[in-house]
């Protein structure tokens, strides 16, 4: 999408607020310059403005091309996205897959995709990445989604993005939010509504994480179990998962990991109303449509109290104490080893016994530069010698370091020169890691090797 979009709005698509009270045949958005509401009546063809909470006003009468609303549901929620170049805005339909651009300063409307097929994608969450919009998962059919669909506007088609592996099983409700900061999108505590005869909803306290970059799903551990789940009404604004219930509001940052919370707040949510964010304002409107609170989160910061992290690893939050007895016995065997082997090492000096042939050949090359015109060796060089090349270079690096450093040791033991190998930054391109051995290790090393 060559148009970048700014994503101001997730409705009850997000927290599946799809109540009868929040039925609608219209499409609605925030004015970002007056801060109202305006809203095209399908039906009618009327073009309105809020000029009070609850009160509406005709602004103009829309001529649209034949069969542009032809097919939308009898009730509908839409999703809106303001273009930061224009004044176009972007309508979605959920579970249809039908998006609409409306400019407002032209009165024109019209639909820009091709999408044929529908209904399977109810309640997804739909954000928009470096100029896309994209759709996650939903539901239909008596079934979820867990497919990432991005929509093309050269081919007006929903097109589908191949992951490396499959995340949620869910993405209705919970908390589900793309973060621009590290270009990652969030998805925990969703419904998982069991198709069985004994039907129970549940809440997966999973929280995961998906890399765009690497294009991978990773759970990132289990949610604080002080946020409760139940009579929830969740809302992102791009940092914080705005979460209300019980009487609390808790501000969750998934990218930190931090977890607030306001203790009993001066107002109260419920789960049929309408939430929208505007800058540093929070709009909620209730059912009624005629009740509106302002909530600035500047303010809401400044009250919360901290609550630990948002998510923590399970592993971890359960074994603790274990983990933390065997890291002891770890060290204790691994300090009881090292001076056995140094010891051992001390008693029998240098030979093919305690420095095998790939430390034996890095040494010779090592000791060799100093009548070269370089004196010194370089990555490259090293990772020839250790026959890294066909391994990626997080392997490589982390093969070579280990490497180097067990070699140092036995350097330390037989010559009693700490760091002989030295690391150092190429100075006429500092981008370069070169290495060369301390020149007091030489001449007895040299001596040494004749033998090896």
């Amino acid at each position: 999408m060559k148009k970048t979009y700014t994503l101001l709005l997730t409705l009850s698509v997000l927290t599946c607020l799809y109540t009868a009270n929040a039925q609608q045949r219209y499409f609605e958005w925030i004015n970002t310059h007056t801060g109202m509401r305006e809203r095209i009546n399908v039906d009618t063809k009327n073009y309105l403005t809020e000029v009070q909470t609850g009160q509406w006003q005709q602004i103009a009468r829309l001529t649209p091309d034949s069969n542009v609303l032809a097919d939308l549901p009898e009730t509908f929620e839409n999703n809106y996205f303001t273009n930061t170049k224009s004044d176009n805005i972007l309508f979605t339909v959920g579970g249809t897959g039908k998006v609409y651009q409306f400019n407002p300063t032209q009165k024109l409307l019209k639909r820009i995709d091709k999408t044929y097929f529908k209904g399977y994608n109810f309640y997804a969450p739909q954000f928009v990445r470096k100029g896309t919009l994209y759709s996650i998962g939903g539901c239909g059919f008596w079934q979820y989604s867990q497919v990432i669909t991005f929509y093309d506007q050269g081919l007006h088609e929903w097109q589908n993005l191949l992951t490396e592996n499959l995340g949620p099983k869910s993405f209705v409700e919970g908390y589900q939010g793309y973060s621009k900061q590290n270009d990652t999108f969030y998805s925990g505590a969703p419904d998982l509504q069991r198709q069985l005869k004994n039907y129970q909803k549940t809440n997966d306290d999973t929280m995961f994480a998906f890399d765009f970059k690497t294009l991978k799903w990773t759970a990132v551990g289990k949610i604080n179990k002080e946020i409760p789940q139940e009579s929830r009404s969740i809302l992102w604004d791009g940092t914080y998962f705005l979460h209300f219930s019980e009487h609390k509001l808790f501000l969750l940052d998934p990218v930190k990991n931090e977890a607030l919370v306001v203790e009993n707040p001066k107002y109260s949510f419920t789960t049929t109303s309408k939430f929208y964010t505007l800058g540093d304002t929070i709009y909620n409107y209730y059912a009624n449509q005629t009740t509106l609170i302002k909530l600035s989160k500047k303010e809401l910061l400044k009250a919360a109290k901290p609550l630990g992290k948002f998510y923590a690893d399970e592993a971890y939050t359960d074994y603790t104490y274990l983990l933390s007895c065997l890291a002891l016995a770890g060290l204790a065997t691994g300090g009881y080893l090292r001076y056995r082997k140094r010891k051992k090492l001390a008693t029998n000096g240098i030979n093919k016994r305690h420095f095998d042939n790939l430390e034996i050949i890095l040494l010779k090359k090592l000791s060799q530069v100093e009548q070269a015109p370089e004196k010194y060796i370089s990555v490259v060089q090293i990772n020839e010698i250790l026959k890294l090349d066909f391994k990626t270079p997080e392997n490589q690096r982390r093969i070579r370091t280990k490497f180097l450093k067990d070699l140092n040791m036995k350097l330390l033991v037989n010559f009693q020169v700490h760091d002989a190998i030295t690391r150092f930054q190429f100075e006429e391109d500092k981008r370069l890691t070169l290495y060369r051995l301390k020149p007091e290790v030489l001449p007895a090393l040299s001596l040494q090797l004749l033998n090896c």
